[in-house]
C-alpha cells in the first residue's frame, strides 16, 4: 500500500480507504463474493494509478489471510498481465507475495510437495527482481525466507545480511536470520555457541523494534519470543558462556583480512574471528564406512579406506585445492596493478570498446575453477549414497535417481543441493552465470563498459558475450558463496544420515587425517 506519511489528494484517500474497507470487510466473505466486489472496484476506479498499485497486493493479502487459492490465483493472474505491460516494479513484489502465499498452502513444509513446487522458485525470482526502494526489505526478507525452507540456511543468513545491511533495524529480518542461525546450528557437526549468543541478541532486538508487529503482526513477536525461549533455555542448560570478545591472535596479513572480509573462508563460522579457525579452510565431513580390510573390498589403490572414501577423500582434496586456487588468484586480481605485465603480451585491437588484461584473465581463471568445483561436488554427493555414475555435472544432481535418494534419506541437506542446482538452469535465477562459464570456456567474453545497449535480436549475441567488470566481480563473489553453501549442505547431509544411523546401532565413521601430520 501506499505509505500514508505522504501529502495524498482526495482522490487517492478515497480510493486508500476503499481498499481498507475491502480487505477487512474480505476476510469474511467468500470467494465468489470477494471477486465480485473485486470486479465493481475495477468499474469504479479504473485505470488509477493509485488503485492499479494497491488492488492485487489487497487481494493477496485477503487471500492469503483466508488460506484461498482461488482468490490468490485470480491476483496472480491479474499481476501477470500488469507486468506483460507495464516496466514498473510494483508487480513482481505484489507476484512474489502471491505465489510465496499459493506455495504456503500447497506445501506446508511437506518435502514431496517442496520438491514438486515451482511457485516457491518463481516467487523467489520476482522478490530477487525487486530493486531498491521501499519493497526492498520486504521482498528480500522473503527471497530469503524461501530459501530457509529449502534446507539452504546458510544463503538465507547471507540473504538477511543483505537486508540489514540496507536497513539495520527491519525486525522480520532481524528475527528470521536469528532463527536460520539457530536451525544452522542444530544441523552442523562442528557446533559453535557464538551462533546460538547471536540468535539471541538477534531476537531480543527484532522483538523491541515497533515495524516488526507492524510488519509480521503480533503473531511474529510471539513466534519470535518462543523461539528465545528455546535458546535461552539451551545455553542456560549446557551452561554455554559468553565467549571471550578477545582475539587469539595479534596480526594478521592483507590476505587474510582480504579473506576474512569477504568471508571467502571454508568453515562454519559467522563473523566469529576470536580465534585462527575462523581464518581457515576447517570443514569436516563424516564418511560412514569400514577399512578396506573389514569391507573385504579388493582394489589396486595403495589406501586402507574403500573405494569410496578413497574416491570421496581425494575429491574434496582437489576440490580444496582448487578453492584455495581461485581464493589466491581472485585476491591477486583485486590487490594488484598488471599495466606492466600487460605491456608484455600485445592484444589485437578489434575496433570496439573492450580491452583485454590479465588481471580480467584471473578473475575468469577464478570463476571456471569455482564453477568446476560444483560438478566435483554432484560426483561427491553421488559417490557417497551409491548412485552409477560416469561424468557428472551440476545439473545431475536434479535426476530422478537422486529425488529418490532426498524422499528416502528424508535429507534436507540434499534437499537443498537439489533446489540449488536448479537456479543454474537456462532462465533461472542463476541462468546467466552457467552461460558465462560456458562461454569463457569455449569462446570468449568482453570486460568492459557496454557503448551502447544491443535491442536488435540480432546483436543478443553480443550482448551475451559482454559484461561490466563490476559484474565479473559480482558473479565470482557470488560463485565463493554457492560452493562453500554446497559444501556446507553436503556435509550437514552426511553428519544427518551419521546421527540416524546411530540410533539404529553405532555406524563407523573413519578418520579423516590432515595430510600435514604426515607430509611436511
Amino acid at each position: 500500500m501506499m505509505p500514508r506519511t505522504c501529502a495524498l489528494t482526495p482522490r487517492q484517500a478515497e480510493i486508500l480507504e476503499a481498499l481498507d474497507r475491502f480487505q477487512a470487510e474480505g476476510i469474511s466473505k467468500t470467494d465468489e463474493e470477494i471477486l465480485r466486489e473485486a470486479n465493481n472496484l475495477d468499474i469504479k476506479y479504473g485505470n488509477d494509478p493509485t488503485y492499479v498499485q494497491n488492488i492485487d497486493g489487497v487481494l493477496t493479502n485477503i487471500g492469503s489471510s483466508k488460506r484461498s487459492t482461488c482468490v490468490l490465483l485470480h491476483a496472480r493472474k491479474r499481476l501477470l498481465n500488469i507486468l506483460s505491460m507495464t516496466k514498473e516494479d510494483f508487480p513482481r513484489y505484489n507476484l512474489g507475495n502471491a505465489l510465496l502465499a499459493i506455495a504456503d498452502i500447497k506445501c506446508a513444509n511437506s518435502l514431496e510437495e517442496l520438491l514438486a513446487s515451482s511457485e516457491y522458485r518463481e516467487a523467489r525470482e520476482h522478490f530477487a527482481a525487486v530493486p531498491r526502494g521501499p519493497s526492498y526489505a520486504r521482498a528480500n526478507t522473503n527471497r530469503a525466507n524461501i530459501l530457509e525452507k529449502y534446507g539452504r540456511s546458510y544463503e538465507a543468513i547471507h540473504a538477511y545480511d543483505k537486508v540489514l545491511k540496507q536497513k539495520p533495524n527491519f525486525g522480520m529480518a532481524l528475527g528470521n536470520k536469528a532463527i536460520a542461525l539457530s536451525f544452522y546450528y542444530s544441523l552442523v557437526s562442528d557446533k559453535s555457541h557464538n551462533l546460538l549468543r547471536q540468535a539471541s541478541e538477534l531476537l531480543k532486538k527484532a522483538i523491541k523494534e515497533e515495524n516488526t508487529a507492524e510488519e509480521g503482526g503480533q503473531g511474529a513477536i510471539e513466534h519470535f519470543k518462543s523461539e528465545l525461549k528455546k535458546i535461552e533455555e539451551h545455553l542456560n542448560r549446557y551452561h554455554l558462556k559468553e565467549p571471550s570478545s578477545k582475539q587469539s591472535y595479534n596480526r594478521i596479513t592483507k590476505y587474510q583480512s582480504f579473506c576474512r572480509d569477504k568471508d571467502l573462508y571454508l568453515n562454519t563460522c559467522f563473523n566469529c574471528f576470536r580465534c585462527k579457525r575462523g581464518l581457515m579452510d576447517s570443514l569436516s565431513f563424516h564418511f560412514i564406512d569400514s577399512f578396506k580390510a573389514a569391507s573385504g573390498e579388493d582394489d589396486h589403490s595403495y589406501s586402507s579406506y574403500t573405494n569410496k572414501t578413497y574416491l570421496s577423500i581425494k575429491t574434496l582434496n582437489q576440490i580444496y585445492e582448487d578453492y584455495a586456487t581461485a581464493r589466491y588468484l581472485y585476491y591477486q586480481a583485486a590487490t594488484r596493478k598488471f599495466s606492466s605485465y600487460d605491456k608484455i603480451t600485445q592484444y589485437s585491437c578489434a575496433l570496439d570498446y573492450c580491452c583485454n588484461s590479465l588481471r580480467y584473465g584471473l578473475v575468469k581463471t577464478s570463476y571456471i575453477r569455482l564453477f568446476n568445483i560444483m560438478d566435483k561436488i554432484a560426483h561427491l554427493v553421488y559417490t557417497n549414497y551409491g548412485l552409477a555414475h560416469k561424468k557428472l555435472y551440476i545439473d545431475d544432481l536434479r535426476s530422478p535417481s537422486m529425488v529418490d535418494i532426498i524422499k528416502r534419506e528424508r535429507s534436507w541437506g540434499l534437499l537443498a543441493l537439489h533446489n540449488m542446482a536448479g537456479d543454474f538452469l537456462e532462465g533461472r535465477i542463476y541462468g546467466r552465470y552457467s552461460q558465462v562459464r560456458h562461454i569463457i570456456t569455449h569462446e570468449f567474453i568482453d570486460i568492459g563498459l557496454l557503448e551502447r545497449p544491443f535491442k536488435d535480436e540480432t546483436d543478443q549475441y553480443f550482448n551475451n558475450h559482454h559484461l561490466s567488470e563490476e559484474l565479473l566481480h559480482s558473479y565470482t563473489e557470488d560463485l565463493f558463496l554457492l560452493v562453500k553453501s554446497a559444501l556446507i549442505y553436503f556435509m550437514n547431509a552426511l553428519f544427518q544420515d551419521y546421527l540416524k544411523r546411530r540410533k539404529q546401532g553405532e555406524p563407523l565413521t573413519l578418520p579423516i587425517y590432515p595430510q600435514r601430520r604426515f607430509y611436511n
